[in-house]
């Protein structure tokens, strides 16, 4: 019998080839594909799911790449918003933007019709815990701390949705940073 794997896993989706990253250099796809497997599957210390905390050295000894070629993928795959990156302490965390759509099992199509209620109840597990982290996110953003989620990720739409119930909670008397309303009102 074989010994399972202890490491994990990351999806790797066929449409992978119809992407503009799969006609550049393939230096650039072993890129990719070393942030995806290095991003958190779950939230961890500081890091979000779908983060990673790396350096150009990291990258450049795992992939045998150059600086320049390091430099060049992530400039095309932030261009193209299929990461983020946020300078850290001796390095930078990178954000796998849509990491969640890509590494759903339940977005992806099955033949087998015996595993349709399995996969009911998974999509509802799944969307009840993807609008935990949404509001949890929207939180952050909220609270001032919008650097900690890579705001290139965010569609323009999102982000102006976001920053306009902001103002209006600061209009309310809602001060960013702390958890209560503060109410001019007085009475009893």
């Amino acid at each position: 019998m074989d010994t399972p794997m202890r490491i994990g896993y990351v999806l790797l989706a066929r449409q992978i080839v119809d992407s503009e990253i799969f006609g550049k250099p393939a230096s650039w796809l072993k890129i990719f594909i070393y942030l995806v497997t290095q991003a958190q599957y779950e939230p961890y210390k500081k890091l979000l799911r779908g983060q990673c905390y790396t350096t150009y050295a990291d990258i450049a000894q795992a992939c045998g790449v150059t600086r320049g070629q390091i430099d060049h993928a992530t400039r095309f795959m932030k261009s193209k918003k299929m990461l983020a990156t946020r300078k850290a302490t001796r390095g930078m965390v990178v954000t796998i933007c849509n990491y969640d759509t890509y590494q759903d099992t339940g977005r992806y199509q099955s033949d087998a019709e015996s595993d349709t209620k399995a996969t009911q109840k998974r999509h509802t597990r799944d969307a009840i815990k993807e609008n935990k982290e949404t509001k949890k996110q929207r939180r952050r953003v909220l609270t001032g701390k919008e650097d900690a989620y890579a705001p290139g990720c965010w569609t323009n739409a999102e982000r102006l949705e976001i920053l306009r119930l902001r103002e209006l909670l600061i209009q309310d008397g809602w001060r960013p940073g702390q958890n209560e309303r503060t109410h001019s009102s007085t009475g009893g």
